[in-house]
């Protein structure tokens, strides 16, 4: 043979040994004459070693004549040689079949190779198919996603449009019935389109006027207190004049009964019937002293009714003071409820800002929330991508891996053909070498004298069979290799099947994981929908309850306004018909004080002294019931100041997270078409 067809030889038993070792397959008779721990191969290694050497090829030319020449050749000889063309017939016989055999399921395992990756081929194809379908749905999507958009910011601009029309609509018929109602007053038209400016200064000044009412009305109780107390300090004296006028209708009663026990004869009666002041009773003329009691009696009486009228007069005066006081005690509770019921309003107005602070809230963690989502969905699509882009090139690879593989069976059949071919060349030469060795046993009777040439041709096809043994060994030990090579072969296509099936796995895991991406953002575009509706919902219900409290604060304010306009003329006619009469009272007073100052000074210096202390009291006790009614007004405005910051701070706030809000969905609304063209580019 030449060197190419024996390095062929050796490439083909590489391959179809690795082949056999892949396939599981047992090893080949060929290998049980190299094989030492056989039968025949001990036998072969003992021949080799005693310098016999077993021939599969034709004996050589010069055999006949030899074997003629030699005609004391052995029969052991002959059998041997015999045994070992018979024995190396069917070690090639069962090589081939083998050899055969490797070669079938060799091709089974290619073209189940070849039909594996045609599969894979077409899954790949088909998830490539439905990727292109997904991309074109989702394109659908994204620029049905991007008109529902438009049209909704074209309905929210028109909404917008539609309110500030409205709002203007009712601020124009504000204005038109503001001057309607106003107009024959420029002042009052002026107020009334700058009503919510010259609020605060009407609050302020409704403040002051109920300070001033306050003040007022205590300077009233002030002085009915003290009109109640001077109402006393009178009954007080006019118990002390009653005392007296008994005390001294007693001792008129005495002098009487003294002047009735020493009265004069009946001679004197026409000088007493002259007289003016006789005494119709006992007909007795009075004395100077007598008369000058009965004028101080009547004196007394005389007082004694004035003082009555005047007590009267202040008793009525006391209960008209008490009944002003008492209207603006109720005035007063009538503004402390009205008070009360702003602050009630400033309460729910409070609550009803901290409920939508919590709807802002909550708008905001479902945005962050869907935000988080977004950018969680955003990379697995980028990881899906990824892996995407690597199944793509490991099945690349496989395809690629897959193709050496059928440039190798097609080599490698290539070579088992070429095999074939020199084992029925070998097959044609033994047959060959069997007759020549038929025939030579036929000549060998009648030529017995060429023994010794024979044995001498023996040797030397001892030595051609020795040489024709060495080469069938290396064949089997290429025979080996190649059948390593073939399992080497058979271990890298179970490789490729079990990479082409990881790919096919990716490739479906790929699959579910867009699938999931895909219901994703289909749940996060409808929770984007449903925020940017709560949104809305959220505005409208703000601006509905902002407009309605600022009516509401409009129309109180008014009220207030007016009531305490009305309470205030009142409250200012009743202080000047108080002031009116306690001027009056205090005339009667410092008349009645000079008159009773001649007759009582004794007397009348500590009831004054006590009067004065008395009203010194009373005053300071007004002084300090005036200093607390201050305080608590003081107070009263602070915590009004303090609601009307509250509300202006709240709704400051309120306005910054509705801006808020409306920048993180424009922030989102990016961020989702960003995502939308990212996925449109995928």
């Amino acid at each position: 043979m030449s060197g190419k067809e024996n390095m062929l030889l050796q490439s083909l038993d590489d391959v179809l040994q690795r082949a056999e070792e892949s396939l599981g397959i047992t090893p080949s008779p060929a290998k049980l004459h190299t094989d030492p721990k056989t039968y025949f191969g001990r036998k072969l290694r003992e021949s080799a070693q005693q310098g016999m050497q077993p021939y599969a090829t034709a004996p050589p030319a010069n055999f006949r004549r030899s074997f003629a020449a030699s005609p004391t050749s052995s029969s052991d000889s002959e059998a041997e040689s015999e045994a070992r063309s018979q024995d190396a017939r069917v070690n090639w016989e069962a090589a081939l079949a083998s050899k055969d055999k490797a070669l079938a399921q060799l091709e089974e395992a290619l073209a189940a190779e070849r039909k594996a990756a045609e599969q894979t081929r077409i899954t790949a194809a088909a998830a490539l198919s439905q990727a292109d379908a997904k991309r074109s749905s989702a394109s659908a999507t994204d620029a049905a996603l991007a008109e529902a958009r438009r049209e909704a910011d074209q309905l929210r601009r028109q909404a917008c449009i539609s309110h500030l029309a409205w709002r203007n609509a009712r601020i124009a018929e504000a204005r038109q019935a503001a001057a309607a109602a106003a107009s024959g007053s420029a002042d009052q038209a002026a107020r009334t389109e700058h009503h919510m400016a010259m609020m605060q200064a009407q609050v302020r000044d409704l403040q002051a006027s109920l300070a001033q009412q306050t003040a007022s009305a205590q300077q009233h109780l002030g002085r009915a207190e003290a009109a109640q107390a001077a109402n006393s300090a009178l009954q007080n004296e006019i118990m002390l004049l009653q005392a007296r006028l008994s005390e001294q209708n007693e001792a008129l009663q005495r002098t009487r009964h003294q002047e009735n026990m020493s009265a004069p004869g009946p001679a004197d009666w026409t000088q007493r019937r002259d007289t003016p002041a006789e005494n119709h009773v006992t007909g007795v003329m009075p004395s100077a002293k007598t008369l000058a009691a009965v004028e101080g009696d009547k004196g007394l009486e005389r007082q004694f009714t004035r003082l009555q009228e005047r007590l009267v007069s202040r008793d009525a005066s006391a209960r008209k003071y008490k009944e002003a006081v008492k209207v603006l005690k109720s005035r007063v509770l009538e503004a402390i409820k009205v008070a009360k019921i702003n602050q009630e309003d400033c309460e729910r107005l409070r609550g009803q800002l901290a409920e939508s602070e919590q709807a802002q809230q909550a708008i905001q963690e479902s945005l962050g929330s869907t935000r988080s989502q977004l950018a969680t969905a955003q990379r697995q699509a980028a990881d899906a991508e990824q892996s995407r882009a690597i199944g793509l090139q490991e099945r690349d690879e496989a395809q690629r891996r897959a193709q050496a593989l059928q440039l190798r069976a097609e080599k490698a059949e290539k070579y088992a053909l070429k095999v074939h071919r020199l084992l029925e060349a070998l097959r044609s030469h033994m047959e060959a070498a069997q007759k020549q060795e038929a025939a030579a046993q036929q000549q060998a009777s009648p030529h017995e004298q060429s023994i010794t040439s024979l044995k001498a041709q023996l040797s030397e096809a001892a030595q051609a069979a020795a040489a024709a043994s060495t080469h069938a060994h290396s064949i089997q030990e290429r025979l080996a290799i190649k059948e390593g090579q073939c399992e080497q072969l058979q271990a890298a296509l179970s490789e490729e099947r079990r990479q082409c099936s990881q790919a096919r796995q990716q490739a479906s895991e790929l699959e579910a994981n867009l699938k999931g991406l895909w219901e994703e953002a289909g749940t996060l575009k409808s929770k984007l929908a449903e925020a940017v509706a709560v949104q809305g919902r959220a505005r409208e219900e703000a601006g509905k309850e902002l407009a309605a409290a600022k009516i509401a604060w409009e129309l109180r304010r008014r009220d207030e306004l007016q009531d305490l306009q009305v309470q205030v003329d009142r409250t200012l006619r009743a202080q000047e018909a108080a002031e009116a009469r306690l001027a009056e009272l205090e005339k009667c007073e410092a008349s009645r004080t000079s008159q009773s100052a001649a007759g009582s000074e004794a007397h009348s210096a500590p009831a004054a002294a006590c009067r004065m202390q008395k009203l010194k009291e009373v005053l300071d006790m007004r002084e300090r019931c005036i200093a607390h009614l201050q305080d608590k007004l003081r107070h009263q405005q602070a915590h009004h100041a303090q609601i009307e910051t509250g509300l202006r701070a709240q709704l400051e706030k309120r306005v910054k997270a509705l801006e808020d809000a409306d920048k993180r969905f424009g922030e989102l609304e990016s961020l989702m078409r960003r995502l939308s063209a990212r996925s449109g580019i995928l």
